[in-house]
């Protein structure tokens, strides 16, 4: 999970997805074809595809400067585990 300093609205185009957000992830909805989920300004947040087989999902973000992901310490020791690291920009990489 991770804030953003913009809005983000989330649109399942197939399969179903799985929309979570809160400080603890304490709040769930699962998003069918064409449902529309519009998140926050400093929310954390996670969308992940909850069907069987591949999906896809289009976000479309608001406001008008660009911004970087502010990844949750989880996902940060996780990416670790699995061998990756944070670029100076924030960005999961490879190592």
């Amino acid at each position: 999970m991770h804030p953003r300093d913009h809005i983000e609205v989330f649109i399942a185009m197939t399969g179903c997805w799985s929309a979570t957000w809160g400080g603890a992830g304490e709040y769930e909805i699962f998003l069918e074809s064409f449902d529309v989920i519009s998140v926050p300004i400093d929310e954390m947040r996670v969308i992940r595809n909850a069907s069987d087989s591949d999906s896809w999902e289009r976000t479309i973000l608001g406001g008008t400067k660009p911004s970087r992901v502010e990844w949750h310490e989880n996902v940060i020791q996780r990416a670790r585990d699995a061998g990756f690291v944070l670029d100076e920009d924030g960005n999961i990489q490879e190592v």
